[in-house]
């Protein structure tokens, strides 16, 4: 009998905890996102519990290489103890594809040691799919060192392995707390060993998995996750099909006007208008974009931005040095949200863009905590963060900061409100129970969800809150009233009330 292959992956904890994989439970089939951790030079003949040594193909990404723990390049230097160079690439073997990074480029048929990880899905292009036959959760000791509420690994100490049936939802971590023992045990993840060969067939794709939704007026614009397919419901609720010229490949986004769409993404930018051909307006990758009346704003990642508008016109914009995070129209203006790739500056900072070109770069905005995945609102203009809601003056100055009982994990506009995403309440929490109304007993018979809820913009009282079964949420509303929203590759309709689940739209055949 030929052997089984079987792989032995630690799924990293923030994957689990953030909802991008399933706890692992032996006997079930899962798939995620899967990276190889190559050891680097100093790591290899050291003793490595869960070390493997593997042979695949390395197929290069073409992208120059990076160097670690530096955000601002021009500030890395040639101390190779502190800033090593890391080439990337994707790995692929018998039965799985894994992202890679190492600090030594290579190409095709290669021989690695190293450790293979469910990480999330932004952090691979690799991916694996197999029955879980072994679950342990791993736990590393840490000690408290100089200044108060530091911690480092406890040297000496090697990782514990506790067998379970099913990793857990959310791991033990007590660090924060004040009374907590030094040493103390620290849940990392859980290592799984995967069957590949009792999975089964994978499903068929669906004709559409939709990413993507955006409206304007009566219309909505869905854009499929990865083929260049993108479908208008009109207010019939009837769906057109159009075809662009894209690759087929993951990353774009969809932004409505009155008369068509942009769909930007890492391809560059595409005009779709019903009735005429679909057509490439440029090739610059697309990293956030937003619409005013017609014109599109396509902030590049290159450090590029231009204003396209429906006729083929363009105009370049000087863009400011910072990582763009969010865009959004306010106005008959664009507001940009940056990022300064300089760790020694903190807050966000805030461009505003007119359709001239014209920009008007506003001071540095403080935020609370957790400034890492910021969202644009609009009516009026803020920043939502966290558990927090910043209101800015046309100026881009804060003026307010509101704040919800409960943290969310994204958040966005929708019509005249606002949409945010989290894990659901158990009432345990000082946040209670909201944003329900009070106890509920959940329907889990769909599998594991996430709590989707519109608020109202002014009070940020919650006005619908429903389950969703994905961690990544597209939400749009036309002016008939109808909430649309994409989550896990279909298009749905929310309901009103309190944990009613979305009623799915059937796009095909067309």
């Amino acid at each position: 009998m030929d052997r089984r292959r079987v792989l032995t992956i630690l799924v990293d904890r923030i994957a689990i905890e953030d909802g991008q994989i399933p706890p692992p439970a032996i006997g079930e089939v899962v798939e995620f996102p899967l990276r190889f951790w190559e050891y680097s030079t100093s790591e290899t003949g050291t003793d490595q519990h869960d070390a493997m040594t593997i042979r695949a193909r390395l197929e290069p990404s073409g992208r120059p290489p990076h160097r670690r723990g530096v955000i601002d390049e021009t500030a890395a230097t040639d101390n190779a103890g502190q800033h090593d160079l890391w080439w990337s690439g994707l790995l692929r073997g018998d039965g799985w594809t894994a992202s890679w990074e190492g600090q030594r480029p290579r190409t095709g048929q290669v021989e690695l040691t190293g450790t293979f990880h469910g990480v999330m899905g932004i952090d691979a292009e690799g991916s694996v799919r197999g029955r879980v036959t072994r679950v342990q959760v791993v736990s590393h000791s840490w000690q408290r060192v100089p200044p108060p509420r530091r911690w480092s690994l406890t040297p000496g100490r090697r990782p514990t392995y506790r067998e379970v049936d099913r990793a857990p939802r959310f791991f033990t971590d007590d660090r924060f707390d004040a009374d907590c023992p030094s040493p103390t045990d620290v849940d990392t993840g859980a290592l799984i060993d995967l069957d590949l060969d009792d999975a089964g067939p994978y499903p068929l794709r669906p004709p559409a998995v939709i990413a993507e939704v955006s409206a304007a007026g009566d219309d909505l614009w869905a854009l499929d996750a990865v083929l260049p397919l993108a479908f208008r419901i009109d207010s019939d609720h009837r769906a057109s099909e159009y075809l662009f010229p894209g690759p087929v490949r993951y990353g774009r986004s969809v932004w409505a006007t009155p008369t068509g769409c942009w769909i930007g993404g890492p391809d560059g930018t595409h005009r779709l208008t019903p009735g005429e051909p679909a057509r490439t307006v440029d090739d610059t990758p697309v990293v956030a974009g937003a619409v005013v009346g017609e014109h599109f704003l396509a902030c590049g990642g290159a450090g590029r931005w231009s204003i396209h508008g429906p006729g083929g016109e363009s105009r370049s914009v000087e863009v400011p040095t910072a990582v763009v995070t969010a865009a959004i129209a306010d106005g008959d203006s664009f507001v940009v949200l940056l990022h300064s790739p300089s760790p020694r500056t903190d807050g966000v900072v805030l461009v505003r863009v007119g359709l001239d070109g014209a920009m008007d770069v506003g001071d540095p905005v403080i935020l609370d905590d957790h400034h890492d995945r910021p969202s644009l609102l609009t009516s009026p203009l803020g920043i939502a963060c966290y558990d927090s809601v910043v209101t800015l003056a046309p100026t881009l100055e804060a003026t307010d900061t509101q704040h919800v009982p409960r943290r969310f994990l994204y958040a966005g506009t929708v019509g005249d409100g606002l949409w945010t995403l989290g894990h659901p309440p158990d009432g345990t929490a000082r946040s209670g129970w909201w944003p329900l109304p009070g106890p509920a007993e959940y329907d889990h018979d769909r599998g594991r969800f996430w709590l989707l809820t519109v608020l109202d913009r002014d009070g940020l009282t919650p006005t619908l809150s429903t389950p969703v079964l994905s961690s990544t949420v597209s939400v749009a509303r036309t002016d008939d009233g109808t909430l649309w929203v994409a989550a896990g590759g279909v298009l749905q309709i929310l309901r009103p009330g309190t944990m009613q689940w979305p009623e799915p739209v059937d796009l095909g055949p067309l």
